[in-house]
C-alpha cells in the first residue's frame, strides 16, 4: 500500500485503491482523547512541522539541521516506531515462513 497525505482534507489516500482513511487527530478526537475545539495554532504549526520532517526522513531526503530542537522527539519517536513495525513485519513473515526466530527489540 502507498499512502500519501492530502493536507488540504486531512486525510490519508491509498494510492492503488484510492480508499481514504482519516488523520490521527481526526481518531484521537473521536476516541475522546482530544477535545472537539481546534487546536491552537501553535499546536497546528508544529504538527505541519513534523508531518513534514517525518514524510522527509522517510523519503531520506531530510535535512537534519532543518529540524527544530523542540519538533526533534516527536521525529525520533517516529523512527522509532517505525523500526518497531519493521521488526514486527519481519516476524510476522518469518512465522509465516515457518521461522522459528524471536522479535528482537528495537
Amino acid at each position: 500500500m502507498r499512502v500519501r497525505f492530502a493536507e488540504s482534507r486531512h486525510r490519508y489516500i491509498d494510492e492503488e485503491s484510492g480508499k481514504e482513511y482519516p488523520g490521527t487527530t481526526w481518531i484521537l478526537r473521536k476516541a475522546g482523547l482530544l477535545p472537539e475545539t481546534p487546536p491552537p495554532k501553535e499546536a497546528l504549526e508544529r504538527g505541519t512541522r513534523v508531518h513534514l520532517a517525518i514524510r522527509y526522513d522517510l523519503e531520506g531526503d531530510l535535512d537534519e539541521s532543518s529540524v527544530a530542537d523542540q519538533d526533534r522527539q516527536y521525529l525520533e519517536a517516529a523512527r522509532k516506531a517505525v523500526r518497531q513495525l519493521a521488526a514486527v513485519r519481519t516476524f510476522a513473515l518469518a512465522q509465516r515462513r515457518g521461522d522459528s526466530g524471536g522479535l528482537q527489540s528495537v
